[in-house]
């Protein structure tokens, strides 16, 4: 059984394993403006060719409403001059929030899992539709007090990793229609 994680520390401990998997099989760190409703922001984006992907990890920018939440967001093809936001997989710092999209998850074994709930904001994609519609198998786990169905993105150490990663990727812009 999965269980989501809600100690600050446990969170930032599989947040901070999540960025460096992404960092350490990166090709190049490209300076962007990342495209979203309130900005853009400029910042360093990871850029992964083998599996044309891109993503930032770090905090909100000062426009976003919701800052109790690490901020992660990806998308396709070699960053430009200007990157348009593929999908977040946020975790908020502490506790529960369904409102934010990703979640980070434990096993009782101790394996670490990325997972999303399937809410966008942006894209015409309900969250209905990407869960009925997504082709990998659908994981229940321990969402504080409920039970909650979830993707899972990848598990960290896998050695299917990336390619776990850029599939969820490319699986969400070919829905959105931004692929």
């Amino acid at each position: 059984m999965l269980r989501v994680l809600e100690r600050s520390e446990d969170i930032r401990q599989t947040q901070d394993a999540f960025a460096k998997i992404v960092e350490n099989v990166s090709n190049e760190r490209i300076r962007t403006r990342i495209k979203f409703r309130g900005g853009p922001h400029e910042d360093w984006v990871f850029w992964i060719p083998s599996v044309d992907i891109w993503a930032h990890f770090g905090l909100p920018p000062s426009q976003k409403a919701n800052k109790n939440r690490y901020w992660n967001v990806f998308g396709v093809g070699r960053p430009g001059n200007s990157m348009r936001i593929i999908c977040e997989i946020n975790s908020p710092f502490e506790g529960i929030n369904r409102r934010i999209g990703g979640a980070y998850a434990i096993s009782d074994d101790g394996r670490r899992f990325i997972l999303h709930r399937g809410n966008f904001r942006g894209g015409g994609l309900t969250q209905k539709d990407f869960l009925s519609h997504y082709p990998e198998q659908k994981i229940h786990a321990l969402d504080g007090d409920r039970h909650s169905i979830f993707v899972q993105v990848l598990q960290l150490g896998s050695p299917t990793v990336l390619s776990d990663l850029a599939r969820f990727i490319h699986e969400v812009g070919g829905m959105k229609g931004l692929i």
